[in-house]
């Protein structure tokens, strides 16, 4: 006997209306702050503990959020043939993700709603990498001092040291043990003789204290600054 397709989680009762509303609450056209789809694939697999802070961008981003959840029924729907002990506990683990979403929209007070007053304002931060340049001591006279980005919602366009070329390239802030605390990515461009790259991050949920940021073009080397979140 045939059985039949999955159903949508939302059909099963797993909330549905909250799973409409994170699906057009934000639209994030220029996805802002958005991870990597490798980062993507692990949050549809709750691969990542629930404290992770790319779970709480989902909240505010709902290309993510759409994105995740067809990760989620793509992988329900290839495991159809599969025991229905196993289907149920995959629908148990996706349906998880929207449970923790929900307590954290009511907790923050989150607007279900676009462009209301819960949507964040961005911040426009431009920090010039090329001083940094030439390896230097980071106790030396002349060593640059720590980069700054403020907690929040960041438009983050770096300046990239002179010879980087254009490109793909992927940008994390990093806490002291070199964990991923936020991931983006963006294409390098020339301008005006300085290759640029403009990312998108959500930082509202790392608190205050030294980090490192890590950049590279795709494929290349990472690139580690000392750097300060306020």
């Amino acid at each position: 006997m045939t059985r039949p397709n999955p159903p949508d989680l939302a059909a099963l009762g797993f909330g549905a209306e909250l799973d409409e509303a994170f699906r057009g609450a934000h639209p994030n056209p220029t996805r802002q702050g958005c991870p990597s789809h490798d980062v993507l694939v692990a949050l549809s697999r709750r691969e990542r503990p629930i404290e992770d802070p790319a779970y709480e961008h989902l909240l505010d981003c709902s290309p993510c959020y759409v994105e995740v959840r067809d990760m989620q029924r793509a992988h329900l729907m290839a495991m159809h043939d599969r025991p229905a002990r196993r289907w149920w506990i995959a629908a148990a683990a996706a349906a998880a993700l929207i449970v923790a979403l929900g307590a954290w929209w009511f907790e923050t007070g989150r607007s279900a709603t676009p462009g209301t007053a819960g949507t964040p304002a961005v911040m426009q931060v431009t920090l010039d990498l090329r001083p940094y340049s030439v390896t230097r001591s980071p106790t030396a006279p002349d060593a640059p001092p720590p980069l700054e980005l403020p907690r929040g919602v960041v438009e983050l366009t770096l300046l990239l040291p002179v010879g980087s070329e254009p490109g793909p390239y992927d940008v994390q802030v990093l806490d002291a043990g070199r964990r991923s605390l936020a991931v983006a990515q963006g294409e390098a461009t020339i301008r005006e003789f300085v290759t640029t790259v403009q990312i998108g991050f959500d930082l509202r949920s790392i608190p205050p204290a030294n980090y490192e940021l890590a950049v590279r073009r795709v494929g290349d080397s990472w690139r580690i600054y000392a750097a300060t979140l306020r």
